[in-house]
């Protein structure tokens, strides 16, 4: 509160005004602020404390690195007779060891690269065998399916002239053998009117009591042979003679009764 002489005077221009809950937030800022800055003097005294002991180890480690410079500077003394800038030792000895590298990796990039020739080489000459074996079994196979093509033709045209020949070959066959009929009907209808001429003339002469004579044979036309497809020839089983004894049989019994 804005009191000045226990009383609020009348000019509070100089004066703020705030908010309850603001002067009270304003109030526990205050006390974190506090806490923190006995925290920051708290690390203060430990950062002091830290600082007097890296000085004194400071000093420890001065006397010490005197100490190896002496001994170093003995040393170099009885190795070298004299001071030697290890660093620019170590610079050389690192450079060296480098470019025994450096040669090292040229040695086996250059056998590698041999190597890796070499086998080009092998890849290449392998796929020029598989280049020249891919086009002769290329070539073979053409040379089959063309053969194999000429063998379904040659099969197919000697299939047609088969069934060709064999429809042909029967049509041949059916006219001989129409032809043969005819002339065998032919044969038979002669024989039959010879032999009916043969039993009236005998039934004639048996009536009038007379001598029968065997009459004369009209001779008749030979069989000729049929020439058929396979080269065999057909003739006729049944000539004129067979058939006009078997007409004389029953005459001559006949007679011989009268």
């Amino acid at each position: 509160m804005f009191v000045v002489n226990g009383s609020v005077p009348s000019d509070q221009s100089p004066a703020l005004v705030l908010d309850m809950t603001e002067l009270t937030r304003l109030q526990d800022r205050i006390k974190q602020l506090q806490e923190e800055k006995s925290q920051q003097k708290d690390l203060y005294i430990d950062a002091r404390k830290q600082y007097v002991g890296l000085t004194h180890d400071r000093k420890d480690m001065k006397v010490k690195i005197e100490v190896l410079e002496k001994q170093c500077h003995e040393l170099m003394m009885m190795k070298f007779g004299r001071e030697v800038d290890l660093e620019a030792l170590q610079t050389l000895s690192g450079n060296r060891r480098l470019e025994e590298l450096k040669q090292e990796k040229l040695l086996r990039e250059a056998a590698y690269a041999k190597e890796i020739k070499q086998w080009d080489a092998k890849v290449e000459e392998a796929r020029d065998r598989l280049m020249e074996v891919t086009r002769c079994n290329t070539e073979r196979v053409l040379c089959m399916t063309t053969l194999m093509d000429q063998n379904r033709e040659l099969e197919r045209k000697i299939n047609a002239s088969q069934r060709k020949m064999g429809n042909k070959s029967q049509d041949y066959r059916r006219g001989v053998d129409q032809v043969e009929i005819q002339r065998l009907q032919q044969l038979v209808k002669t024989e039959s009117q010879q032999a009916e001429a043969l039993r009236r003339e005998i039934g004639l002469l048996s009536r009038k009591g007379g001598h029968v004579l065997p009459p004369a044979q009209a001779r008749l036309p030979p069989i000729t042979p049929l020439p058929n497809p396979t080269g065999r020839t057909k003739t006729s089983t049944q000539g004129p003679g067979r058939l006009l004894s078997q007409v004389k049989a029953p005459d001559s019994s006949r007679q011989g009764v009268n």
